[in-house]
């Protein structure tokens, strides 16, 4: 008995298992490694372009709000972080009332006609935007952005559609780097086209600009709009299962590899999306939902409060800055490595050296 042992223990080494192969019940080291799909490039690329233009649009307003505001006389004389801070939350108010009515909207029309036509009316509104010289005006316009800007689900849904569960660890991080490179570039454009006519006197200096002195930026990401709008409707292959006329699956084998299904009684009609009391009814929606709401409560304060301390004048607590400045200093935010530097020496950021100069 001993000798058995002792040659047993002679053939064994530490990768060998402790149980014998009859006795193991571990079907993962026995399951064939799955292979993975490559992504349509081509779709996603478009796709990331779209979605860039849309925090553009949400974001070029922020370097310029409170000096728009300052310019519109309302009554109290510390009243702009207060009015500012509204036309903040109209925005915000109209993408949350919307973004279900286009994600069932895209349900029964497709994916490609909600985006086109959610990037055209964001441009529009953009740029009515820009052109507003009253409170009203402007509340009106931000909420339609916010309104139109709700689409924003749909395209989540593409990448989504786009990708499977193969490939998808690849599509969403692209995704979320692209939003996060829509945050810097929005603030620079509205930064550094706001009051061209000072700012840019040699091409600027005409009496549109002076009376609309932050239309610029506004009609800067309305183009972008434009071109994304165009861009969805003309490359942008429809995704929708039920909408795009392509039954089958990237990752499904062919039709006669795949078993026939006699169809049954309820699969014939189409299943209807979840409601929403549904989908708050499970425990893991609601704990991804809290911390959202949490992060985006923490990012919108800092970003909402930083601009209006920029904008503050020095002896009641801010930094003094002007447009420009404020939009390059949230960038250094951001990016700390392109600080200014104390010799006036150019930094690695060209935008950064044309702020620190003004």
């Amino acid at each position: 008995m001993s000798g058995a042992v002792q040659k047993a223990s002679s053939r064994s080494t530490e990768s060998s298992p402790l149980l014998a192969p009859e006795e193991r019940f571990d079907d993962a080291l026995d399951s064939p490694v799955v292979a993975v799909n490559p992504l349509p490039r081509a779709q996603l690329a478009i796709i990331y372009c779209i979605k860039l233009v849309v925090p553009i649009s949400g974001t070029q307003a922020m370097p310029y709000v409170n000096k728009m505001v300052a310019a519109m006389n309302l009554p109290g004389d510390r009243s702009v972080g207060y009015y500012s801070g509204l036309l903040v939350t109209s925005h915000t108010a109209g993408q949350f009332l919307t973004i279900f009515f286009w994600g069932r909207l895209s349900d029964r029309i497709g994916r490609t006609p909600v985006i086109g036509i959610g990037m055209a009316g964001l441009a529009i509104s953009t740029i009515l935007f820009g052109l507003s010289s009253t409170l009203s005006a402007a509340l009106f316009t931000r909420f339609l952005t916010g309104v139109f800007g709700g689409f924003i689900g749909v395209i989540h849904s593409v990448v989504g559609e786009l990708s499977d569960k193969t490939n998808q660890s690849t599509a969403f991080p692209f995704y979320d780097i692209i939003s996060a490179l829509g945050f810097i570039i929005g603030p620079i454009i509205g930064g550094t086209f706001a009051e061209p006519a000072t700012e840019f006197p040699k091409w600027f200096d005409y009496s549109f600009f002076r009376s609309y002195p932050y239309v610029l930026p506004c009609i800067i990401c309305g183009i972008l709009g434009f071109s994304a709008a165009l861009l969805s409707v003309t490359y942008l292959r429809e995704t929708h299962p039920h909408k795009s006329g392509i039954n089958t699956p990237v990752n499904e084998p062919p039709e006669a590899e795949r078993p026939i299904l006699l169809p049954t009684e309820g699969s014939i009609e189409e299943e209807k999306p979840p409601s929403v009391r549904s989908l708050m009814a499970l425990p893991v929606i609601r704990a991804i939902c809290s911390s959202q709401w949490m992060l985006g409560f923490i990012a919108a304060s800092f970003n909402t409060v930083f601009v209006l301390m920029s904008y503050t004048e020095i002896k009641d607590g801010g930094l003094s800055m002007n447009t420009i400045l404020t939009s390059h200093a949230r960038l250094r935010v951001l990016c700390p490595s392109w600080g200014w530097s104390p010799l006036g020496s150019k930094p690695p950021c060209p935008f950064s050296y044309g702020a620190s100069t003004r």
